[in-house]
């Protein structure tokens, strides 16, 4: 399979030797066959475009860094999420697949203000680290506070685009996911997205921070393709093809143990 034979026994690119770095809008860039010895080091998301296609019979592998805070916002078209490190992403590319970095486009954030986010629930906090994957009772729970939120200005933010395929599954970065889970606030600075400042602007009134600018990539040889292995939560069918794993399906009376406890400590 490709996946550990690819990562183990494919040499670095040399990173001495000079590579390009797209800093401008005008490096729209895209790598053919001809010219795949030629790969980025860095990209300014924000205003400059990068697509690279794995040959026919031809396999690559690339570790990209994206700013930690997007990281666990890449998914699969199916919702999964690609790994479960928040400093970079190790991403096989065969035959066919492809990686997208750069592009603009603009998504809603919520402003509540001063609103303090999260405190009336931290009990249950840790009740969700304890438990993964049996969210649906918290969820609702959580719901609950809404009603005693002010109610939300919505501010458009300018955001990059970031895509790729890994043997056959797509993944993207879901700026949807992130707003939905997402709030903004004036004067809440963390050195990667916010409101336009004097010392810190953005595209437009909200968008990413010079500390989230840049997207390094380290990119392996061009190898011989020998297969591919499917990423995390995927098993290839008779096809060949990679489909997700079916989910162990929850127990109903281990859920029902969890709402009484969430309802318990909710109530006391």
């Amino acid at each position: 399979m490709l996946g550990n034979d690819l990562w183990a026994n494919a040499n670095w690119v040399n990173t001495n030797s000079p590579t390009p770095k797209l800093t401008k809008a005008s490096d729209n860039i895209s790598f053919s066959q001809e010219s795949a010895e030629q790969f980025p080091s860095e990209i300014r998301w924000n205003d400059s475009s990068f697509t690279y296609t794995a040959p026919t019979d031809k396999s690559i592998r690339v570790i990209v860094k994206l700013p930690s805070q997007f990281i666990p916002y890449v998914v699969s078209s199916d919702g999964k999420r690609f790994n479960k490190s928040n400093s970079s992403l190790r991403i096989e590319l065969g035959q066919g697949d492809s990686i997208n970095v750069g592009g603009t486009r603009t998504i809603t954030m919520n402003d509540y203000g001063n609103y303090p986010q999260g405190k009336r629930f931290k009990h249950l906090d840790r009740f969700r680290k304890k438990i993964a994957g049996k969210l649906m009772f918290f969820n609702h729970f959580r719901q609950l506070d809404i009603g005693r939120r002010p109610m939300a200005t919505q501010v458009a933010m300018t955001v990059p685009l970031f895509s790729f395929t890994s043997c056959g599954v797509s993944y993207s970065l879901d700026w949807d996911k992130f707003a939905q889970e997402r709030n903004i606030a004036k004067g809440a600075f963390n050195g990667e997205w916010g409101y336009s400042r004097p010392d810190n602007p953005t595209n437009g009134v909200a968008g990413l921070y010079e500390g989230a600018s840049i997207v390094e990539l380290n990119w392996g040889n061009l190898i011989d393709s020998q297969g591919c292995s499917c990423p995390s939560g995927y098993e290839k069918d008779e096809d060949g093809n990679c489909i997700p794993l079916e989910e162990e399906e929850s127990s109903w009376w281990l859920l029902a143990i969890i709402a009484a406890v969430a309802t318990f400590g909710i109530i006391g």
